[in-house]
């Protein structure tokens, strides 16, 4: 049988071919050879990054225009325990600020309120389904005094805000120390002597907690304040949180009829890790090398508890109160100033015809319209609640005002008197919190730009 001819070229090196001629019967293709197994990975081994996803064009643009809060104090050498404060820099966004319990929310068809409702009479109705109480802190001791070494202490502020595990909800509520002492060994002495009022709504009430924080600020320097980002320093962080705690919302409130006192342990450290506040600055000084006993004995000397009274709320009180969101921890004097607020933006919006909640309009008094730029002004709306308390204190020959147009009326004439520095270009621009020379020249210019420009509504 003639053997079939295989044709074979080879390829030269010049580009010509070579023919071979063969009988050899031809081969079959070799299988594809299957690719080794792979190795498992090492538990060692850091696994690869995900590739990061390109931002649209406008989101480059705001990262590259916004400066980081934190830049402050990522340059402070902190003290043992401490750590930046989380609540601060929640306060420079939006969403946890007072001025954004000025703002109501839209309905889905954009046309009304529904953080508004309105009764039948046209006031505004409290928000049903919500847990309410006042929140009395008395004197807590053994509080680290300084955040930052060799720093001297220039402010004092205790910050709470509603929180879940996961992110804060609500506005964050800020509580100014009656007076601070300062006691042996670097510790010293909180009083307090005004509560706040904590409200929560009923579906956040199972899994709620309140984390309340104690927070320092120091003197800035020149050094760091010419390394500060130019005419935005007012967006940085100065806060050092030196101890905090948390609160069982849903275990306080539902069985809470009368007052209550509670001992909560004070933290420090990172929130993620809940750790007792000595034995978090033992730690810290264990690992700069110090002994265990000594690192033991230097932690003893600084406070364990933070003791606080829950108390309901009188019927006049709740009622003003139901007047709120639902999600509120605010000093009482700056409620009662919400309350208000709100009361007469209801009254001035109006139902439009329909019963239920406000309908969404301009506002045509500039007192109302200002108010949220007040609250974003920590100077302005320190100048705000200093006439807002003594129109509510009583006056010799008049007693404090209590009926809703009484209220109303001491609400219009603070704003009337502060609204117009409201964005005023005459005065400065805000500074950092800590500097107190800055902060001191603004707030006399504030106050003579308002005794030359009094308010007009």
């Amino acid at each position: 049988m003639p053997s079939r001819l295989l044709f074979r070229e080879k390829p030269r090196p010049n580009g010509r071919l070579d023919v071979n001629v063969s009988d050899a019967p031809p081969q079959a293709a070799a299988p594809p050879k299957s690719p080794p197994p792979a190795a498992p990975p090492s538990p060692t081994r850091r696994r690869p990054a995900p590739a990061a996803t390109e931002l649209p064009p406008w989101q480059r643009l705001h990262a590259a225009l916004s400066t980081d809060p934190m830049a402050y104090l990522s340059t402070l050498p902190l003290t043992p325990g401490a750590r930046p404060a989380t609540l601060q820099p929640a306060l420079l966004r939006p969403h946890h600020t007072p001025a954004d319990l000025c703002r109501p929310r839209p309905s889905a068809c954009g046309t009304r309120l529904i953080d508004l409702p309105l009764d039948s009479t046209g006031r505004l109705a409290p928000l049903p389904g919500v847990a309410q109480c006042l929140l009395a802190l008395g004197t807590i001791k053994g509080v680290p005094q300084c955040g930052a070494e060799e720093r001297t202490p220039c402010g004092h502020v205790l910050r709470a805000c509603l929180y879940d595990g996961h992110r804060f909800h609500g506005a964050a509520g800020a509580l100014h120390p009656r007076r601070v002492k300062p006691g042996k060994r670097g510790t010293a002495t909180w009083s307090f002597d005004a509560p706040l009022l904590l409200r929560c709504p009923a579906e956040l009430l199972p899994r709620a907690q309140l984390y309340l924080e104690l927070c320092v600020s120091h003197e800035l320097t020149a050094e760091e304040a010419e390394r500060l980002p130019h005419g935005r320093s007012a967006h940085q962080a100065d806060e050092v949180c030196v101890a905090w705690t948390l609160l069982g919302v849903g275990a306080s409130l539902a069985t809470l009829h009368t007052a209550r006192s509670l001992q909560l342990p004070l933290c420090g450290g990172p929130l993620a890790h809940r750790r007792p506040l000595r034995e978090c600055i033992a730690a810290a000084l264990n690992t700069r090398g110090a002994t265990r006993a000594a690192s033991i004995d230097a932690a003893s000397r600084f406070g364990a508890t933070l003791p606080l009274r829950l108390s309901p709320l009188q019927p006049a009180e709740a009622a003003a109160a139901g007047l709120l969101p639902a999600a509120v921890v605010a000093a009482q004097p700056l409620a009662r100033a919400l309350a208000c607020y709100r009361q007469l933006l209801a009254e001035a919006l109006g139902s439009g015809g329909e019963q239920g909640c406000a309908s969404l309009a301009a506002v045509g008094d500039p007192a109302l319209a200002s108010f949220p730029a007040v609250l974003r002004d920590a100077d302005l709306a320190d100048v705000f609640m200093g006439l807002w308390e003594a129109a509510l204190a009583p006056r010799k020959g008049r007693p404090a005002p209590t009926t809703a147009a009484e209220l109303g009326a001491a609400f219009g004439q603070c704003a009337t008197a502060v609204w117009a520095a409201a964005g005023a270009q005459a005065l400065p621009a805000r500074a950092i919190g800590n500097a107190s020379r800055q902060r001191a020249e603004r707030r006399r210019q504030l106050q003579q730009f308002m005794a030359q420009h009094p308010g007009e509504s």
